[in-house]
């Protein structure tokens, strides 16, 4: 089997893939492509953020969405770092692109932690389930996580120092096939 040439972040929101996805692509010299910034091109509209476009096309037509420019991504030539939406895992099809595709890295944080940077960041996210932001994400963690450990193994803390979830990265991009490529 051939090396794979994409490392894909994967968790939920607020676990730190579109961040920590641009430093480590920077380090290694590498392509980043943000799925989320993918998407309105794919809807064929303005851009806007990939909860305006949840909110407005529905979960069905948005995972659909999604898992088209999912396979678009995964067909651009020569290694990059891909931030996926954390979501992208919701559906059979895309973690079977994943699996094929990557190498996955699983992004994670405490459910406090996350409901704080959710909290703090000024992009617009709908609500994915019902009470607090954090019994929210319990919720979505609950059903996820076996889909995570399925594509990556063990999970990355993103707490702390980001030199340390970055040095974990690093050492999983060594296995992701070297090369060019645009992103």
């Amino acid at each position: 089997m051939e090396r794979p040439r994409i490392l894909a972040l994967i968790g939920l929101r607020g676990s730190g893939k579109t961040t920590l996805g641009r430093a480590l692509a920077t380090q290694l010299e590498l392509p980043f492509v943000d799925l989320d910034d993918e998407l309105w091109r794919h809807a064929g509209a303005e851009r806007r953020t990939a909860g305006a476009l949840l909110r407005e096309l529905g979960e069905p037509a948005f995972r659909e969405l999604e898992a088209r420019a999912l396979a678009q991504v995964l067909a651009r030539p020569g290694a990059f770092v891909l931030a996926t939406g954390g979501g992208t895992v919701e559906r059979a099809e895309s973690r079977a692109q994943l699996a094929r595709h990557c190498r996955c890295a699983w992004l994670q944080a405490p459910l406090s932690v996350l409901a704080a940077r959710i909290a703090a960041d000024s992009v617009e996210r709908p609500r994915l389930g019902a009470g607090s932001l954090e019994e929210e994400l319990a919720q979505v963690e609950l059903r996820r996580d076996p889909w995570f450990r399925e594509l990556a193994g063990a999970p990355i803390a993103t707490i702390g120092e980001p030199a340390v979830a970055l040095q974990a990265l690093q050492r999983l991009a060594r296995g992701v096939e070297a090369g060019g490529g645009t992103g």
